[in-house]
């Protein structure tokens, strides 16, 4: 008879043609007297589908055909009516608190302030490109919503030590 060495997780153990030693018995009893194939068959069906949909968000980004693949001339994003920006931006807020806050508007250099406030808040239209950058609509040039946040400090900022 030829001497095989038979595989363990664990250790190693000598067999004779296809008949491991008694442990490795004991082990090839147990692995016969259940079958694995049905547990096999849902670990391979559960890792195919965490595979495909693991994949399904690549390619719809990378299939994605968006009305808006680049950034559109400028003055497709400035409102003409200045008075409409401002007008906008402040029913980003109730009156209580966009009466009194600063308002920016979009112009051809970039937001400037259209109107000073005193209670620490700041109005203003936002762009499209206020969204993620995977968003379809990133570019769109259509895409204005007025939002209101707490006006970060002005000037240099100071650590006391």
């Amino acid at each position: 008879m030829e001497c095989q060495v038979y595989y363990h997780p664990t250790f190693l153990l000598p067999t004779f043609g296809n008949s491991p030693l008694l442990y490795g018995k004991i082990i090839r009893a147990r692995r016969n007297s259940v079958s694995l194939k049905p547990l096999r068959m849902i670990v391979m069906t559960v890792f195919v589908q965490v595979f495909v949909l693991g994949l399904m968000p690549q390619a719809q980004v990378l299939g994605a055909n968006t009305a808006y693949p680049s950034m559109a001339p400028l003055e497709q994003y400035l409102i003409t009516d200045r008075e409409a920006e401002i007008t906008l931006a402040r029913s980003a807020a109730p009156r209580s608190i966009s009466d009194g806050a600063d308002v920016m508007v979009l112009g051809g250099e970039g937001y400037t302030t259209a109107a000073k406030g005193t209670n620490g808040f700041l109005c203003l239209v936002e762009r499209s490109w206020g969204a993620s950058t995977d968003a379809p609509d990133f570019w769109n040039p259509k895409v204005r919503s007025p939002i209101a946040s707490i006006r970060p400090p002005q000037g240099p900022l100071c650590l006391s030590t």
